[in-house]
C-alpha cells in the first residue's frame, strides 16, 4: 500500500488506533475479520466511499453513519472505522486500502500474541512458493471471472488443515484481487510480519538446500552485513548453479557461479 500526502498520514493514524486496540486486550482475530469485511463493503459501494472521504462533510456526521452501518460489529472495530473516517484521504480507494492494512496488522498481532508470528511468516512464504511454481494455481487464484468466495474456498481446501488461523485469513484476503497480484500481496504481508519484529526479509536463492549450520552462518553474516536481523526466505533454484544470491529490498548480493560465468562471457565478448 503506497500512499502519498494526506493518505499516508491518515493510514498511519488508523494503524496506530489498531495498535492501541490490541494493547487494550481487544480480540485481534475478530478485529481483523471485521476490518476485512468492512474493506469488502467499501469496495462494493463506491458511493459510500465517496461520502466517507468527502472533506466537506462533518466528521461527527460521518462517524454516526459508520456506527449505523456497522451496528452488528464489535465496538473496537467501529472505533477503528471512526478513526478512519475522521482522516483526510487523497483518493477514495485509499480509505479501503487503509482499512485492509489495518486488518492485516490485526491478524499479525493475533499471531504474535499466540507466539506464532515466526510460523505465520514461514506459512505465507511456503504457500507463495507453491503458488509461484504452479501457473495453473496462479490462474485459479486470480481468475476475476470466478467469484471471490470461490477463490477463497479453494484456499480453504488447500490450507485450512495445515496453517494457523491468522495465516489462513491473510491468504484468503490475498486472493480477493485487491492488490497487484496474489504473490505481491503475500510478499507484502511477509514484509509487514517481519517489520513487526523490526526484521528485514532476505530472499536467498541457492542451488541446493542449506544445512542448519550453513543457514545459521549465512544468517549471521547477513545480519552483520546489513546491521539488522533478517528473516531468511530460502529458495532452491537449480539455475543458480552454485553459490548464493541474496536480495534484501532493492539490494542484491550475488555470488553465484551463473553470474560469474555471465560476467566472464561479457568480458570475452567485449
Amino acid at each position: 500500500m503506497a500512499m502519498q500526502g494526506p493518505s499516508a498520514r491518515s493510514a498511519e493514524a488508523v494503524l496506530d488506533r489498531v495498535g492501541e486496540a490490541v494493547e487494550a486486550v481487544a480480540d485481534a482475530t475478530r478485529l481483523g475479520t471485521e476490518l476485512f469485511a468492512l474493506t469488502e463493503i467499501l469496495d462494493a459501494q463506491p458511493r459510500l466511499r465517496r461520502v466517507l472521504t468527502d472533506p466537506s462533510l462533518d466528521d461527527d456526521r460521518l462517524v454516526e453513519l459508520v456506527e449505523g452501518l456497522l451496528s452488528s460489529f464489535d465496538d473496537t472495530t467501529v472505533a477503528v472505522a471512526a478513526t478512519a473516517v475522521r482522516q483526510r484521504w487523497s483518493a477514495t480507494r485509499d480509505l479501503a486500502d487503509a482499512v485492509e492494512a489495518a486488518g492485516v496488522h490485526a491478524f499479525l498481532a493475533a499471531a504474535e500474541a499466540d507466539g506464532d508470528l515466526d510460523e505465520l511468516e514461514d506459512e505465507l512464504f511456503r504457500f507463495a512458493r507453491i503458488v509461484a511454481a504452479q501457473p495453473e494455481l496462479v490462474e485459479a487464484l486470480t481468475d476475476r471471472k470466478a467469484p471471490v468466495a470461490a477463490r477463497q474456498q479453494l484456499v480453504d481446501s488447500l490450507l485450512a488443515d495445515h496453517v494457523g488461523t491468522s495465516s489462513l485469513q491473510l491468504v484468503r484476503q490475498a486472493v480477493t484481487g485487491r492488490q497487484r497480484s496474489v504473490l505481491g500481496a503475500l510478499g507484502e504481508m511477509q514484509r509487514l510480519a517481519a517489520a513487526r519484529r523490526e526484521r528485514l526479509v532476505a530472499e536467498v536463492r541457492v542451488a541446493r538446500p542449506l544445512s542448519a549450520d550453513m543457514y545459521e552462518k549465512l544468517s549471521t553474516v547477513l545480519a552483520q552485513t546489513f546491521d539488522h536481523e533478517l528473516q531468511l526466505n530460502v529458495i532452491v533454484d537449480p539455475e543458480v548453479l552454485g553459490g548464493v544470491t541474496v536480495t534484501v529490498g532493492d539490494q542484491v548480493v550475488d555470488g553465484t557461479v551463473a553470474t560469474r560465468l555471465a560476467d566472464a562471457h561479457r568480458r570475452l565478448a567485449g
